[in-house]
């Protein structure tokens, strides 16, 4: 991450669902920032906010939510 973040402006890591994996978790301590990809029509409102919560414990920096899916 640090050879990544020497040579490029911008990494953006794309990591798998943040409930019940480490993956993104453990990623969240060395970025600036995350940004929540929700799948608007599939994603349980209560699995979201166990997500949220998560991110806070780990004092990540959450810049927004990006929706997906959505049916206009």
């Amino acid at each position: 991450m640090e050879q990544f973040n020497a040579f490029f402006d911008l990494v953006i890591y794309d990591t798998p669902l943040l409930v019940d994996l480490a993956d993104a978790n453990l990623i969240t301590a060395d970025v600036d920032g995350t940004i929540l990809v929700v799948a608007i029509d599939k994603t349980d409102r209560s699995m979201l906010t166990k997500a949220i919560e998560g991110l806070k414990i780990s004092a990540a920096s959450v810049l927004g939510v990006v929706t997906n899916f959505h049916k206009g």
